[in-house]
């Protein structure tokens, strides 16, 4: 089903929905060139709109499986097996992005200006909403390939996972910090995670800058 014909049968805020998804790369060459987001290293140091990492981290995650379950549930439409298949890869994601990984997983971490968690929510709303809508009216087809696409989706959660928690083991400043060989680099490397950063070292941080991303 096309664009145009699913915005015909989808719900009236679908289209200008999609507009403003479609809106969003403009943001670019501002944000990646000119611009440092206000957290972690270039976050905010007085308290005056500066919150959480963690909880900030949760709010701004959760919004994205919320509104896909809102949405589906308000669409008067029978998922396809696909659809639904592929509905509940996306809240497996979130549920270990917006729950376990700041509240259960993750260490303290860098507060945030509040500016960064609103954006997030913004972008996870629209996100969220026409994947929903797309999912109720533009079915997954059924394909031979399916199961293959699972199990890649299965490789990349599982790495985006396990990279994030080298990360997570640099916070933690009582943890054995994971060094692959003892050259002076990587004993620098070990000592600077008691401090605020550290080199991440193993798995794919050998080879790409961000392998958690990269698996994501």
């Amino acid at each position: 089903m096309p664009i145009a014909s699913l915005s015909r049968h989808a719900p009236g805020l679908f289209t200008p929905a999609l507009e403003l998804y479609h809106l969003l790369p403009l943001h670019m060459p501002l944000t990646l060139f000119l611009l440092d987001a206000p957290f972690g290293r270039f976050a905010p140091k007085g308290k005056k709109w500066v919150v959480n990492g963690n909880i900030s981290w949760f709010c701004m995650e959760i919004v994205a499986p919320s509104v896909l379950l809102w949405t589906l549930g308000s669409i008067p439409v029978q998922l396809s097996t696909n659809s639904a298949v592929l509905a509940g890869v996306y809240i497996t994601h979130y549920f270990h992005r917006a729950i376990m990984s700041p509240l259960v997983l993750s260490p303290k971490r860098s507060d945030v200006h509040i500016i960064v968690p609103i954006v997030a929510a913004v972008y996870n709303v629209l996100n969220a909403y026409c994947l929903a809508v797309g999912l109720a009216f533009y079915p997954a087809p059924q394909s031979s390939r399916t199961l293959w696409c699972l199990a890649g989706w299965a490789v990349g959660f599982l790495g985006n996972v396990y990279h994030d928690e080298i990360l997570n083991d640099l916070r933690r400043p009582d943890a054995q910090k994971l060094v692959t060989s003892p050259s002076k680099e990587h004993e620098k490397d070990k000592k600077a995670g008691n401090g605020r950063y550290a080199i991440p070292r193993g798995g794919l941080f050998d080879v790409v800058s961000f392998p958690n991303y990269l698996c994501e």
